[in-house]
């Protein structure tokens, strides 16, 4: 069980990232909603990797809606 625990905690770790992206992009303005609609996908799609590109790219491309 305890060597179960550093597993457990990337798994969660890597949730987390995912919602964090998913909510963020849902949240932000883009130029244009295919943008939107292709974070979406990447995220959903590639999981943690697609959240972490996004997060790193994707995050500049827009600006928080009020």
């Amino acid at each position: 069980m305890i060597a179960a625990l550093p597993i457990m905690l990337i798994v969660l770790a890597s949730f987390v990232i995912w919602i964090v992206a998913l909510v963020d992009v849902v949240r932000r303005q883009f130029l244009d909603s295919t943008t939107k609609l292709v974070w979406v996908l990447v995220i959903v799609l590639a999981h943690t990797l697609g959240a972490i590109i996004y997060l790193i790219i994707g995050r500049r491309q827009g600006t928080l809606s009020a």
